[in-house]
């Protein structure tokens, strides 16, 4: 019973940074930043790539799935500003926090659900040519987007992949 128990609990801190993950992802995409603030994905380099026909098409597809993205995005940033407090909170309710923790899941399972279906919407509504200059255009950043791939060597281990010139890890 007491493994059971663990093994509930490591899922939950997995389930949970696999949802802050995706929630960072899909803010990335739902608030379309400017370039030099881009993510994993630049929706706006992604959507100039098209033709004139087919950014229309992707622009309704998008505003047809923002309203209520928004509405779920707005529930789970209340819920992770609940989290923060109930971590700094003294006397810790380990109670409280995992029935928010259980909360957030609810809001951001369904935010990653919508903007699978959104991506497929877009990428079966177009044609061959302009999917691939969308989707190229959308993932081609300067930098590496995984801040684990940003990240240098420890100090003192010599150089390994990702470091040295051109590589992306030093500060522009």
């Amino acid at each position: 019973m007491r493994l059971s128990r663990r093994l509930s609990i490591l899922l939950l801190i997995s389930l949970g940074g696999n949802l802050f993950l995706s929630g960072m992802l899909f803010t990335q995409w739902l608030a379309a930043t400017p370039p030099d603030m881009t993510g994993p994905f630049n929706r706006h380099a992604a959507v100039a790539a098209l033709s004139e026909e087919q950014r229309q098409v992707v622009e309704r597809i998008w505003q047809r799935h923002e309203a209520k993205a928004g509405e779920r995005l707005k529930a789970a940033r209340e819920v992770r500003r609940r989290i923060r407090r109930q971590l700094e909170a003294d006397p810790f309710d380990r109670a409280a926090l995992e029935q928010s923790f259980v909360e957030l899941r609810e809001a951001m399972v369904p935010l990653g659900i919508q903007l699978f279906g959104t991506i497929v919407e877009i990428a079966d509504s177009l044609p061959l040519a302009e999917r691939k200059r969308f989707f190229e255009a959308g993932f081609a950043v300067s930098a590496p987007s995984d801040p684990l791939e940003r990240l240098g060597p420890p100090s003192g281990s010599g150089p390994g992949p990702g470091s040295g010139p051109g590589s992306g890890d030093s500060p522009s």
